[in-house]
């Protein structure tokens, strides 16, 4: 009988051995559960498989109206630059249906057209600047609330009772504020647009603006700037200040250079009393002519608002269209000689100045004044005439007595003086002796026969 042989010792471990390693690779008791991926594992993204049919980019358009603003090459999934429209506010976009989309957050899958919604709707080519009863422009007064109000219904008509309605009159001829303008502005058009705009023309810090610097500000907002035919503003000359934005602003006027010189005397105008000069092509002079000061809007000044308004008061009442300047003058002397009453007050040194506005003012207001008063109320009202007058403070006669006259000198350069004091001193002193002698006319004294009076000043020519 044969006999079964044992497998030799170490080829049954061998045996083991192997069985156990294939159970480690796969092979799993029943009751073992199938292994998901470990929750801090992440599987590798898969790669994207590009499609066939699916363009490497969109063109995305941005239209205001029928004009189009922008045309962009966007990659599929990103967002496009919203641009901005010059000076327009943008209130929002719609899509090609008309239904209200945000470019900013609508990642692109697709050709699109977004529309701009803007508002307020601002009439482009409106005229917002408006002249005063006169005609003028005024260009270096303050840009008012009316000013802001009429400027709106101008620009949005329809719409400006909600954007800014006209004032009460208590407060429609105050000053607007330069935060009040910027506001107003800002809620018209772009905001960045209008308040880098304001700042490069009005770079610096100030409580208000002008109407010229308001021109300005909004003609700039509103696109290029074209001055229409027919656009003359005695105020406005080709030298002043952004006179093209002024220009555009108002549009054509009914005024004209002839029309004007035609009005005036001597190139003077009056208009309420004040003062202004012509020069060669109709505009309004400014700054320093002839001896005399005028402001931007080209309306003489001596400074003080109050002594302007007095003397304004004055030549309206004595101003006579039909007759000669030099005879309005003449005018004034008489009624500064006969309608106020001598008073003793302050003397001056010789050749001191700087009084002549206080003293006029005195004799203005109280109706009282010694001879620095008379001078300085005749030089004041001369000048509103267009006369390069001045005072001198000095002495006067025989005993050189402390006194204080006018002096004129013309465009020819003759100087004549005019002294209504002591001449009405003469009159008071011939009405009460009764002697006709002592009557004196001393209306334009040519320098060189004053002599016998003797003026004398530290200082006079």
């Amino acid at each position: 009988m044969r006999k079964r042989r044992l497998l030799p010792g170490f080829f049954c471990c061998f045996l083991l051995i192997v069985l156990s390693l294939f159970a480690g690779c796969g092979i799993r008791p029943a009751d073992q559960p199938i292994r998901s991926p470990a929750e801090d594992e992440t599987p590798p993204a898969a790669a994207p498989v590009p499609s066939a049919t699916q363009p490497s980019s969109y063109t995305v358009e941005f239209w205001y109206g029928d004009s189009l603003i922008d045309s962009q090459t966007v990659a599929p999934g990103t967002l496009p630059a919203v641009p901005s429209i010059r000076a327009l506010r943008v209130q929002g976009w719609t899509d090609e249906i008309g239904e209200t989309v945000d470019p900013d957050a609508a990642p692109v899958t697709d050709n699109v057209k977004y529309y701009a919604v803007v508002g307020p709707v601002i009439k482009e080519d409106a005229l917002f600047f408006f002249a005063d009863e006169h005609g003028f422009l005024r260009p270096e007064d303050p840009f008012t609330r009316r000013d802001a109000a009429m400027a709106v219904a101008a620009l949005v008509p329809g719409e400006s009772d909600t954007i800014y309605p006209m004032p009460g009159e208590d407060t429609a001829d105050e000053p607007m504020l330069r935060t009040e303008f910027l506001e107003l502005i800002c809620s018209l058009f772009d905001p960045e647009t209008a308040e880098s705009i304001m700042k490069s023309i009005l770079p610096y810090e100030a409580d208000t603006t002008s109407r010229a610097i308001a021109a300005n500000v909004i003609a700039a907002l509103l696109g290029p700037i074209h001055v229409p035919e027919g656009a003359y503003y005695p105020d406005v000359s080709p030298y002043s200040w952004g006179v093209n934005a002024i220009l555009r602003a108002a549009g054509p006027s009914d005024l004209s250079p002839e029309a004007l010189r035609q009005q005036s005397k001597d190139d003077c105008l009056w208009i309420d009393g004040m003062l202004y000069v012509l020069d060669e092509m109709g505009y309004f002079r400014t700054g320093e002519y002839n001896g005399l000061t005028f402001d931007g809007n080209g309306r003489f000044t001596s400074g003080d608002a109050t002594l302007d308004r007095y003397v304004a008061e004055t030549l309206v009442k004595y101003i006579q269209p039909d007759r000669p300047r030099l005879e309005d003058l003449r005018a004034i002397y008489y009624h500064v000689k006969s309608d106020f009453q001598y008073l003793t007050r302050n003397y001056y040194a010789s050749g001191e100045t700087g009084w002549e506005n206080q003293e006029a003012l005195t004799l203005f207001e109280t109706g009282r004044g010694n001879c620095y008063c008379y001078a300085g109320l005749f030089r004041s009202l001369a000048r509103g005439l267009g006369y390069n007058a001045v005072c001198y403070s000095g002495t006067m006669g025989n005993q050189n007595q402390p006194h204080a006259w006018t002096e004129i000198t013309m465009e020819d350069g003759r100087v004549y003086i005019c002294d209504p004091e002591i001449e009405m001193n003469y009159w008071w002193v011939a009405a009460m002796n009764n002697d006709p002698s002592l009557y004196t006319d001393n209306f334009m004294m040519p320098i060189e026969k004053s002599a016998g009076w003797n003026y004398q000043a530290v200082g006079r020519g």
